[in-house]
């Protein structure tokens, strides 16, 4: 059976190609026909253009002649001169055209005869107006022997025209007739052909089909396997690149640490012997101090380092004056400035305002930055420190006029282990860590820092921006006679509030996925006699806004299910009476300055970062109650 499908298939073929050849034939014959037929006709339409040509020439020469009898002017003499030159090209041209012995021959030896003797008539003319003047050409003119002549010429040149005329429709007659056949037989064996063809569409569309897919496959292949080898490229440099910042940082720590070791076992064997005068001694125990306290510098900086990392480092947040911890920081770096003689200038704020922060870190903060500055200061210059307030911030500014920075390094300067000099050439000592900390301390307060520098040896300028305290703070609301006494410190653990705002028939909500800090805030708040509901949940305390009104809503932000930012927007969504515009305070751990400001835009009116004072919670609480917050 397959061999009878093949057999028909194969005669079918031959006979596919045998109508193929035939096509081929009859269409090349019919095609050499048109062609022909195409160029009988192509030479009697340059037939008759000729002759039309030969018709103007005689006409302009005559136009010519008329123009100079009447005018005596030679320059109507061109348009004749011009005929008289080119009159024995164009008749030729027909000569070359119709010298196939036909009646035409007749007819063009004829024509030359009448236009011989037409410009002869004309030439004659021009030389009497020449030699004689107008009268005696015009009577030449007068004689009809021009206009005989002429009008013989146009019935010889009409007579021939009319025979190509003739000839031009029989042979475009053909030249249509070969065309329709040509036509006809491409058509009735092509339609023939491509029904013969149909046949081997099928096999030939499945195996495109197949190579297509093949193809598709490999394509896909290769295509995954570059991205692999480009992801394995990426992934290689970024672990070289960090196994290089590793080797370089244990290589800059090991330095670093051996230094100040150096001086310390030198002097320290020395001591020993007992040799040295009190002079010396003192001296001895100066630099052996000094590097110790290098020593144990690099190491803090490395346990905050590892803090930051693990994500274990801790601010003790309390509401504080930026002003004497400047100074501090200050009189920490005061020796290190004055060894480089140079000045340390303070511009302080001292009405700036108050911020939410660990002292101590900041104060780390401050003196990084002074370190910074002083060592990379040349002597006798000087250093700026700027204290203000902007808007809703303060504003730190250290400004020096040192080594500066380079642009290429400038985005990289609060980055881990990076350093702009190289780990051997360096002229600096340090770890490269102290801005990172920085950068991390400042985030961690919900603030930011920059670091501008018009280029190398053109100092630089580090800003820090801090969010001042949404609220008053406690010293601010005493009188100044009056001594702050912590809420926790009056009787060991036992709360005892005093002097704080009454919060009497204020009914309040608190939700806190942590039992102990709900317990804190319930406690606290009904210590100045409002009522509180405690939730454990963003779902039970929705729950219960459905029956019953807060007129304040605490709300911690990360809670496991729901966290408090869905909780405020589905708040926010209610109706007014049912409680949509409840003021919300934020009570979180989330300190960032984009966590800051992601829970006001959601629909908090206040962010407070934990750990919170409980009398500054209460404060807080009757400031969004429009409560007086006098004492």
């Amino acid at each position: 059976m397959p061999q009878t499908a093949e057999r028909k298939i194969l005669i079918w073929f031959c006979v596919v190609i045998f109508v193929m050849l035939a096509n081929i034939l009859l269409s090349y014959r019919a095609t050499s026909t048109l062609i022909e037929n195409e160029r009988r006709v192509a030479h009697t339409q340059e037939v008759i253009a000729e002759l039309n040509e030969t018709l103007s020439a005689v006409k302009d020469a005559e136009t010519g002649q008329r123009g100079f009898l009447l005018t005596g002017a030679s320059e109507y003499l061109d348009p004749y001169n011009k005929a008289v030159s080119g009159i024995e090209g164009h008749l030729k041209r027909i000569d070359d055209l119709t010298d196939d012995g036909s009646i035409q021959d007749q007819s063009l030896r004829l024509l030359r005869q009448k236009v011989g003797a037409k410009f002869a008539e004309l030439e004659e003319t021009i030389q009497l107006r020449q030699k004689s003047g107008a009268a005696a050409a015009q009577q030449v003119v007068l004689s009809d022997r021009g206009r005989v002549a002429m009008d013989d010429i146009r019935k010889i040149v009409g007579s021939m025209q009319a025979e190509e005329e003739s000839a031009l429709q029989a042979r475009t007659g053909e030249s249509e007739k070969s065309s329709t056949q040509a036509n006809a037989t491409f058509w009735l064996t092509g339609l023939f052909t491509a029904a013969m063809l149909g046949l081997f569409y099928n096999q030939i569309r499945k195996n495109s089909l197949e190579r297509n897919k093949l193809l598709m496959a490999e394509q896909a292949a290769r295509a995954a396997a570059e991205e692999a080898f480009q992801a394995e490229q990426e992934a290689r440099s970024v672990a070289e690149n960090a196994n290089r910042l590793k080797d370089e940082f244990l290589a800059t720590v090991s330095h670093e640490l051996r230094t100040p070791l150096n001086s310390i076992l030198g002097w320290a064997t020395m001591l020993r012997s007992g040799n040295f005068d009190a002079a010396t001694t003192a001296r001895a125990l100066e630099t052996i101090e000094r590097n110790a306290r290098s020593q144990a510098q690099l190491i803090e900086d490395l346990l905050d380092v590892s803090r930051i990392v693990s994500g274990k480092l801790r601010l003790d947040v309390r509401p504080i004056e930026l002003g004497p911890i400047i100074e501090a920081a200050v009189e920490a770096v005061h020796p290190a400035a004055e060894a480089k003689e140079i000045t340390l200038r303070q511009v302080i704020d001292s009405n700036a305002g108050a911020i939410s922060g660990d002292s101590e870190r900041l104060q780390q903060v401050i003196w990084n930055l002074l370190t910074n500055a002083i060592k990379f200061s040349p002597k006798n210059s000087r250093v700026e420190l700027r204290l203000e307030r902007v808007g809703s911030f303060i504003q730190i500014i250290v400004k020096d006029s040192g080594k500066g920075i380079e642009p290429e390094f400038l985005p990289h300067v609060f980055e881990l282990f990076r350093q702009a000099e190289g780990q051997i050439t360096r002229a600096q000592g340090g770890l490269g860590l102290g801005l990172a900390i920085v950068s991390k301390i400042v985030e961690m307060h919900g603030g930011t820092v920059k670091a501008e520098s018009p280029g190398e040896n053109k100092g630089a300028t580090f800003t820090i921006q801090l969010p001042l305290r949404g609220v008053q703070t406690m010293e601010t609301l005493l009188p100044d006679n009056t001594k702050q006494i912590h809420p926790a410190a009056e009787n060991g653990n036992n709360f005892y509030l005093k002097n704080l705002p009454s919060l009497a028939g204020l009914n309040i909500l608190a939700v806190d996925d942590q039992p102990d800090t709900l317990d804190m805030i319930e406690t606290v708040l009904a210590s100045c006699g409002a009522v509180v509901k405690t939730a454990h949940s963003a779902q039970e305390a929705f729950a219960k806004l459905q029956t019953w009104l807060p007129d304040i809503l605490i709300a911690d932000i990360g809670m496991p299910g729901e966290d408090g930012f869905s909780l405020i927007q589905k708040v926010r969504k209610l109706s007014d009476a049912a409680g949509g515009k409840t003021p919300a305070v934020a009570l979180t751990a989330f300190a960032r300055v984009e966590d800051r400001l992601k829970t006001l835009s959601t629909g908090f009116q206040m962010h407070v970062p934990k750990p919170v004072e409980a009398a500054e919670l209460v404060v807080i609480v009757a400031s969004l109650a429009g409560r007086s917050t006098s004492l």
